[in-house]
């Protein structure tokens, strides 16, 4: 980067060179230095495509998806013969959930070059979102033969076998492309999913995930809200008709479950997995410091119960659902994207902490004359635990640009 500034301060006006800085900024995380002189690259030399290709690539992992298409495109109109354009539209696509374009892109650059990597795992991955396992395992495994040795290659051919529910034979290429590449986040997520399956219920809940993953936003919202009417229809229908309850009321019992465990089975099984020999190693440091808070609320929640079963004070039994229910807004703060949805979810669960700590103070000064205030605090905290699940869901479509 050095030698690249001191070239330009003999060479203001050489292109080539603010988009090669352009991409060290970038990759020293630099993000708005590297789009700065990508787009001098662009205004210095605008029938260039190799600096229409750096500012879109920069675009795209400051995830200004727009402008990034914007640039490849015009990219891909200069130099039409480049499968790195093509690629870099596929990827896009794909953060677009276009995934009909991404493969569109995808098979484009394979034409200009059968054997580009980048391509050939945009394509796998753009069948996996489509539903086309088959033919994303007959890509990827291609792919293996020719360079057994690629990371990515292996990272995607488990992610395509996690979505056929083939969770071993998964977790044997994710240990491969960690063996190559100890960095790549893409396949230690991959890792941790893999030796969660091997829980059924998780196992289930991980289909589910995947499957709204394949979905647009508009989609998925439609899934949550039209499952919370169907609830309420059969809610209604079982008040109305004691017979039909006593069928009705199972049903409902299982979606409470099955809501609850979206929110909780991740970090749970986080948790779980710091005593696996494999998990330990898997998971982030994010993932850590989200499975210790859990397991101190969990110790919280039981150690306090069982004080309150051989005392019967009632501020021990505030404590213990006070420390159950804040295990849902701690895991709705790692599920939300960084930037200010992280920082909203951080300001309300330390609200949410200090509201349920001050319920619990009130209960062990007042006990039984707590009454009204002891209601009121405890309705403002529990009103802010649902709160964080509503926010859970949505801040993730407010993820913010970098």
């Amino acid at each position: 980067m050095n030698e690249l500034r001191r070239h330009l301060g003999l060479e203001p006006h050489d292109a080539v060179a603010h988009a090669m800085l352009a991409v060290s900024l970038m990759e020293t995380n630099q993000p708005k230095d590297a789009t700065a002189e990508a787009q001098q690259a662009v205004g210095l030399a605008p029938d260039l495509p190799y600096a229409h290709y750096v500012l879109a690539f920069i675009l795209f992992k400051r995830d200004w998806l727009d402008e990034a298409k914007a640039s490849a495109e015009e990219a891909v109109r200069q130099e039409s013969f480049n499968p790195n354009h093509f690629a870099l539209l596929a990827a896009i696509e794909m953060e677009r959930r276009n995934w009909p374009g991404a493969l569109d892109h995808a098979a484009s650059a394979l034409q200009i070059d059968p054997d580009h990597d980048w391509a050939i795992n945009l394509r796998a991955m753009a069948l996996v979102k489509l539903g086309r396992r088959d033919e994303a395992e007959r890509t990827m495994g291609d792919a293996l033969a020719r360079d057994p040795e690629n990371a990515h290659s292996h990272a995607n051919q488990g992610w395509t076998l996690l979505h056929r529910g083939d969770h071993k034979q998964a977790r044997v290429h994710f240990r491969e492309a960690l063996r190559l590449d100890p960095t790549m986040d893409w396949a230690r997520q991959g890792m941790v999913e893999s030796l969660k399956s091997g829980f059924l219920p998780y196992k289930i809940l991980l289909l589910f995930w995947l499957w709204m993953a394949r979905i647009s936003h508009k989609a998925q919202w439609g899934v949550i809200l039209g499952a919370w009417v169907g609830y309420q229809v059969i809610k209604n229908i079982a008040r109305q008709n004691p017979v039909a309850a006593t069928y009705l009321w199972p049903v409902m019992v299982a979606y409470v479950g099955f809501v609850i465990m979206t929110w909780l089975a991740y970090p749970l099984l986080n948790l779980m997995l710091r005593l696996h020999p494999d998990g330990r190693y898997a998971l982030s440091r994010e993932q850590v410091i989200q499975s210790n808070l859990i397991g101190l609320l969990i110790a919280i929640f039981l150690s306090s119960g069982g004080v309150f079963l051989a005392t019967q004070r009632a501020g021990f039994l505030t404590l213990m659902v006070v420390g159950g229910l804040l295990v849902f807004p701690v895991a709705a703060l790692f599920a939300a994207p960084n930037g200010w949805p992280r920082q909203l979810m951080i300001v309300v669960s330390s609200l949410l902490a200090l509201i349920g700590l001050a319920t619990v103070a009130l209960v062990f000064a007042q006990g039984e004359d707590s009454g009204r205030a002891f209601g009121g605090l405890f309705g403002l905290f529990l009103l802010g635990v649902v709160f964080s699940q509503i926010a859970a869901n949505a801040l993730p479509m407010f993820k913010p640009k970098q």
